[in-house]
């Protein structure tokens, strides 16, 4: 450590030594009745460089009790202070310095303190001159930044990591001034620009959005809403049409003195084109399933829910999900077994059943030789042992009994794969499905081609007609 000695000065040391005591008791009273009340520490030096005070704050930060200190410390001595800092000091700049300062040092080489960590310090040196000009000492302001320089080095990593979030998806962001009234750039590349009023931007903006854009900005900035969020179509030059954007907005009051409306902006034109194009394909989809009787669902495990189109079973509601027990309560349960009859888990199912084969007889007896009684005793076998009766009227004729037997494989092959072919062999299923309501046509008899097929074949293979190439 320093300790005060003796200067002598050329010329009348005297009252040159009177006058740079009075201007230190100048700054001391300044200490103690102002600097000592501001959240900064304040150090007051003699032209020597040796501490003549410090305020309450100072102390604090540095950890050290004044008798230690006071007419001890010498600022030229410090750790810190090298060769053409004390130049400058000397001579009279106005210094501002910031760095780490570290109190294990401090120990080894400087003073005694009790703090330990390192801190982030600030410091501004001024010098103190007489009426001469000549310098007889040193304020220092000095504050411990630490909490404020870490603060900010988490927003601006929270600012890189929002930047770098808002690039991968192509977002911008923008701030309106509202006493200003102009708009300035945040981030991005923006359709709103710097300097712009909103005057200027809402030519550019379908008229339909103008509106609704003025009445979110009214009530943003009378404090009716802090936030808000809208989808603008602005015109784009090159592509001669309207791109969509949405944009979130708030009220933002945290800089004093300022009102402003900061904001987002999201190109999202390609997503509702996309979101258009999958909700026409669906439309597409449950037309076709209509008009050709075929029901479509996916079965979510983790929800046991269906989500079915064109079903029976949701009344044809495509937004209406139905439970595995709602399903389970409709569909037959012939070959369900009962084991795992909660999962609806089926056994074998058979490819052909001697029901089947007796139908399947009879119809072609019928149409070589009408209803003759071996092709009424084959339906028979089913009828007994189903606990029914033929109807009388159904053998009369052969029409009679090909009506019949139409009927009688839709009950007894029910749900087993066969009713659409055995329609289009009647040749009714077309009808029925007109009587149904359905706009079908006579070639949807046959599906269409896979078109992978069509194409790989080279001319050779034709789409079935009806269908688009």
């Amino acid at each position: 450590m320093e300790r005060l000695e003796t200067q002598t000065c050329n010329g009348d040391s005297t009252s040159f030594e009177k006058e740079m005591l009075a201007l230190l008791g100048e700054q001391i009273f300044l200490t103690d009745s102002v600097f000592a009340r501001l959240l900064m520490g304040v150090e007051i030096y003699d032209a020597s460089g040796i501490l003549r005070c410090l305020n309450e704050r100072a102390r604090l930060m540095y950890g050290v009790e004044l008798d230690a200190v006071i007419n001890k410390v010498n600022l030229f001595k410090s750790p810190y202070v090298d060769e053409a800092l004390l130049a400058r000091i000397q001579s009279g700049d106005d210094i501002v310095l910031e760095f780490e300062y570290d109190f294990d040092r401090m120990n080894k080489e400087y003073f005694h303190t009790s703090n330990k960590n390192t801190i982030i310090y600030e410091v501004k040196i001024v010098p103190i001159t007489n009426k001469q000009g000549t310098i007889v000492g040193h304020i220092l302001l000095t504050n411990d930044v630490t909490s404020t320089k870490e603060a900010e080095y988490r927003t601006e990593e929270s600012k890189k990591n929002l930047e770098m979030a808002m690039e991968a998806t192509n977002m911008s962001s923008w701030v309106y001034d509202v006493y200003k009234m102009e708009f300035g750039i945040l981030h991005g590349n923006s359709v709103f620009k710097s300097g712009m009023s909103l005057e200027q931007l809402l030519p550019m903006l379908h008229p339909q959005d103008c509106a609704p854009l003025r009445e979110l900005f009214s009530r943003l900035i009378n404090k009716e809403v802090l936030q808000g969020q809208l989808t603008v179509r602005v015109f784009n030059d090159q592509e001669g049409g309207f791109r969509h954007y949405e944009s979130r907005m708030r009220l933002s009051t945290e800089h004093f003195g300022k009102l402003q409306i900061v904001g987002t902006l999201l190109d999202v034109t390609e997503k509702l084109r996309m979101a258009k194009k999958t909700q026409d394909l669906l439309v597409k989809r449950e037309l076709a399933m209509k008009v050709n009787d075929i029901v479509h669902w996916d079965f979510n495990v983790q929800m046991q829910t269906f989500e079915a189109y064109n079903d029976p079973v949701n009344d044809y509601a495509s937004d209406k999900l139905v439970s595995l027990e709602e399903y389970l309560n409709v569909i037959p349960l012939k070959y369900t077994d009962t084991q795992f009859a909660n999962y609806g888990i089926q056994k074998g199912h058979p490819a052909i059943r001697y029901a089947e084969v007796l139908l399947s007889y009879a119809e072609a007896e019928n149409e070589l030789n009408g209803p003759t009684q071996g092709a009424i005793n084959a339906v028979k076998q089913i009828t007994d042992r189903a606990g029914v009766t033929i109807p009388a009227s159904a053998t009369t004729d052969k029409d009679a009994f090909r009506t019949y037997l139409l009927a009688e494989r839709g009950r007894e092959l029910y749900c087993e794969g066969q009713r659409r072919q055995d329609l289009i062999r009647h040749g009714v299923y077309i009808s029925l499905a007109k009587a149904r309501g359905n706009n079908a046509k006579d070639y949807q008899v046959l599906f269409p081609i896979p078109q992978n097929v069509v194409t790989e074949a080279g001319g050779i293979i034709d789409q079935n007609e009806g269908y688009t190439k």
